[in-house]
């Protein structure tokens, strides 16, 4: 007896289709498991860095194989039942651990750092504060600290790119009034663009015609 529920990603890319797909299919958790080399690494990294970021509402847990490993191979010499009980990672947690064995750790902490400003769930944060802070080295309170500083930064540069969008979007009206839903709807889909850059909520055609 096999692995059911599984699917091969066909290389190590994993494409927007078959993301997709899954959701289509009912799909809400995804265990990703690369092969156990580089490439899979790699791979990895890219899916959890896109495709896979972009579609949060899927849990993410990565299943990380000895070195030289993969699934087929590993199934037919440990057996399924090990493969099963594989340490489950969440995404942050398999940032963490590969990210600290290579680099300066200063700037491994601060990539890791924008991470935690992406995430929406403050509950989220906290745990993923306390997790940094424990790997690396570096106090809860300097992490918390950092996160809070970027966050206002994010936060005022969001802001100042919608105001400019706004502002250019309004002249355009006046000036074009016939064109008005042209002009909105090129406005909401940058204004989306801004949102989904700093993981803010999304404005809509309704926030264009109040400003």
């Amino acid at each position: 007896k096999g692995f059911e529920d599984c699917v091969a990603t066909g290389g190590t890319a994993i494409s927007e289709d078959q993301i997709l797909l899954l959701r289509s299919l009912g799909v809400s958790t995804i265990n990703l498991c690369c092969d156990g080399d580089e490439a899979g690494i790699i791979g990895t990294s890219k899916a959890l860095e896109g495709v896979l970021d972009r579609h949060r509402e899927i849990k993410v847990f990565v299943r990380e194989l000895p070195n030289g490993e993969d699934p087929d191979s590993f199934i037919r010499t440990r057996g399924l039942e090990e493969f099963i009980n594989l340490t489950k990672l969440v995404p942050f947690e398999w940032r963490i651990t590969h990210a600290l064995r290579s680099g300066n750790i200063e700037e491994v902490v601060s990539e890791l750092v924008l991470l935690i400003v992406r995430e929406d769930s403050f509950l989220q944060r906290e745990g993923m504060c306390r997790q940094l802070a424990k790997e690396s080295g570096y106090s809860l309170q300097t992490i918390q600290s950092e996160v809070e500083r970027l966050s206002s930064l994010e936060s005022a540069e969001a802001a100042q790119e919608r105001d400019l969008l706004l502002k250019k979007a309004w002249r355009r009206l006046e000036l074009a009034p016939q064109e008005a839903e042209t002009i909105l709807s090129e406005a909401q889909t940058a204004l989306a663009g801004i949102n989904a850059k700093h993981n803010t909520s999304v404005l809509s055609i309704e926030s264009c015609l109040s400003f």
